[in-house]
């Protein structure tokens, strides 16, 4: 029996052979149906995961990665920082090793290597002593030499400088708006949401408390007392004391940081107490250079009385 067939628009009988209606110009009922069904799903399915990527992209582009309470005590467990890239950032552990935690913080490479490179397209260069490897993201060495390629960046961000006695930075977007304020000491780009910020002050152990030193008044020259010196400290003995502490943290583009409250408020009050504190000890080193200056002027007018008394005797 042959198989009577219609056209799959208009319903018009068609003859044996022919391939388009003669009235509406539509297809054979069965033509190929199914090979257009199944091309309709894949390019559905294509756009689809097309639109989640595009997303997604622009979602942590546009810094919508956020710090949270969990987070930021999983980065205080770490000495340094670097940025994220592909959703690991390389940390160094206590023990000056270095390793990569995930974006919620969990430690997913235990800190073995001397250095660490971000991640690109799914591998990253570490090193041991001398030997350079490769490692994937499950901390597995890839065999092979590699290329090493620059993370990605979120381009919709700039890191700005204020100057001033110790300058800061700040993030501010592509329109010019400052998302992150202008408090930290150094800032890498802007990577998946998130930059590295670093936090550097001086202290000196040991010594008298800065802010009770800074209030003693500062001591005056008298003719009649040149002779007790006025104290301060040399350049040798404040750098052989000081240490330089350097803390790292991550800030997102809402403002919020890992770093622990009141970090940044006191490294920026212990700043500006060093800052007055040598002001304040280059004011008592020119105040002891001016005492012996006129210790040095006073001797030389006593020698000038001297020989002028020998003058006037035998003259």
């Amino acid at each position: 029996m042959t198989k009577v067939r219609v056209c799959s628009v208009c319903g018009q009988r068609l003859d044996e052979g022919e391939r388009r209606c003669p009235y509406c110009g539509g297809r054979p009922r069965g033509s190929h149906g199914w090979a257009w069904a199944i091309l309709f799903c894949v390019l559905a399915g294509i756009g689809s995961g097309a639109a989640w990527w595009w997303a997604e992209r622009n979602a942590k582009g546009n810094g919508q990665v956020t710090v949270t309470d969990e987070f930021a005590a999983a980065a205080r467990r770490y000495t340094a920082l670097q940025p994220f890239s592909e959703g690991l950032a390389a940390v160094r552990g206590q023990n000056g090793k270095w390793g990569y935690m995930d974006l919620r913080g969990r430690e997913v490479i235990a800190p073995a290597y001397d250095h660490a490179a971000p991640f690109t397209a799914g591998v990253a260069q570490v090193k041991s002593g001398r030997h350079i490897n490769y490692i994937d993201t499950a901390g597995m060495q890839v065999p092979g030499m590699r290329r090493r390629a620059l993370p990605r960046v979120d381009r919709g961000y700039r890191v700005f400088t204020v100057d001033g006695a110790v300058p800061m930075m700040g993030i501010a977007d592509s329109t010019g708006a400052i998302v992150v304020d202008a408090l930290y000491d150094s800032l890498t780009y802007v990577s998946q949401g998130l930059a590295v910020a670093v936090v550097r002050y001086d202290s000196l152990p040991g010594t008298p408390d800065l802010e009770a030193a800074l209030a003693d008044p500062l001591p005056t020259l008298d003719d009649n007392d040149l002779d007790r010196p006025v104290y301060y400290a040399t350049d040798s003995a404040i750098t052989a004391r000081m240490v330089r502490r350097e803390l790292y943290g991550y800030v997102d583009m809402t403002g919020r940081s890992t770093f622990a409250a009141g970090t940044v408020d006191r490294a920026a009050r212990q700043r500006q107490l060093m800052h007055r504190w040598r002001m304040r000890n280059d004011t008592l080193r020119r105040l002891d250079d001016e005492r012996l200056r006129r210790i040095e002027a006073r001797r030389q007018q006593t020698l000038r009385d001297s020989l002028d008394a020998v003058l006037d005797a035998y003259l």
